[in-house]
């Protein structure tokens, strides 16, 4: 009873199943056709191939895995990346926040 729940189980295991079931009883066309709806599946599922099937990725026997999209996510990305203008800098608090002639507390030869 647990060998025929496994090969209902997944899709994979259907598809797999009716391959080698057909294979067996001499249909060499129909065993062809879910083996290679099986080997498409399987692609899908492993992200080789996109998932083409109407209905958003799921197919009549279970759902797909989404497709993975390539790289890294643009919240990660530095700013040149994704085309966004560079961040000012931001690192250098010196002489660009002091008006010019203010004294310097403990410069040399100045008395503060």
């Amino acid at each position: 009873m647990r060998i025929q729940m496994a090969e209902q189980g997944l899709p994979e295991a259907t598809l797999y199943t009716l391959a080698m079931a057909a294979a067996d009883q001499g249909e060499q066309q129909l065993a062809m056709m879910y083996m290679a709806e099986f080997q498409r599946l399987m692609m899908v599922k492993m992200g080789i191939i996109p998932d083409m099937t109407p209905g958003g990725g799921k197919s009549g026997q279970g759902q797909g895995t989404p497709p993975k999209s390539p790289g890294q996510r643009p919240e990660v990305m530095p700013n040149a990346m994704t085309g966004a203008p560079p961040e000012p800098e931001t690192s250098n608090n010196g002489p660009s926040r002091v008006a010019p002639g203010t004294p310097r507390p403990g410069a040399q030869g100045q008395n503060a």
